[in-house]
């Protein structure tokens, strides 16, 4: 003869939907969605932001030569743009 199935023992009935209800809202908290052109970060962005967090930490700052006359930028505007704004007015002028 042959013994009975044990029955398994899991999480109750209550619990498991509280733990599928929180999966279910965690996931869409973020907002960002793959239709709307959103892509996660890539293992170098993230080692990217973390270097620049440690270098920030430490009192370094970030700056990128000027297209123009080649002086220090350091304001985010003239970080995106590679061009000072002293050079910006006087080519808007010319």
């Amino acid at each position: 003869m042959t013994a009975p199935p044990k029955k398994r023992s899991g999480p109750s009935v209550a619990a498991r939907a509280a733990t599928k209800m929180t999966a279910t809202v965690t996931s869409q908290s973020s907002r960002h969605y793959r239709q709307d052109g959103y892509t996660a970060p890539t293992a170098e962005d993230r080692r990217e932001d973390q270097l620049l967090a440690e270098l920030q930490a430490l009192g370094y700052g970030i700056t990128v030569p000027c297209l123009v006359c080649r002086r220090p930028l350091t304001s985010p505007r003239s970080l995106r743009l590679h061009v000072g704004p002293v050079c910006a007015a006087r080519a808007v002028t010319r």
